[in-house]
């Protein structure tokens, strides 16, 4: 098992060596281990290039998916609200609309729920071609 508190403080002061390519390495490996139920060790990766790239829409994201399998709902939720903030006016897949509902509907905002659910549907057709 990779050890990453160990390695976290040598790969935070070399920031600078860092590439684009190591950041997408870590988020895959993150997504490996959100996929095999291994959702601290993603949290634990996904921190790290949250560290590296604060500004990555797409490490916030999966942030959020992160909080989300670990059921700690607030976290999930402020990490799409600055997912949004990050993301701009850019489309957001279905998927990440069916998260939105998900994370809404279990912090009891049942209205937020329903609209990111009616949003998922239409994204979902949009995506689908109809």
């Amino acid at each position: 098992m990779l050890d990453i508190r160990a390695h976290r403080r040598s790969l935070t002061q070399s920031s600078d060596s860092i590439q684009d390519s190591d950041i997408e390495l870590l988020k895959s490996l993150a997504a490996d281990q959100l996929r095999f139920g291994q959702s601290e060790e993603a949290l634990l990766l996904l921190r790290l290039c949250q560290e590296l790239r604060p500004t990555d829409p797409a490490v916030v994201l999966q942030l959020a998916q992160t909080f989300a399998a670990l059921e700690e709902w607030a976290a999930a939720d402020a990490m799409l609200a600055a997912h949004r903030q990050l993301s701009g006016n850019a489309v957001l897949r279905a998927t990440d609309h069916l998260l939105r509902a998900v994370v809404a509907q279990s912090l009891k905002r049942l209205d937020a729920a329903r609209g990111a659910f009616s949003d998922f549907l239409a994204q979902m057709r949009v995506e689908m071609g109809r």
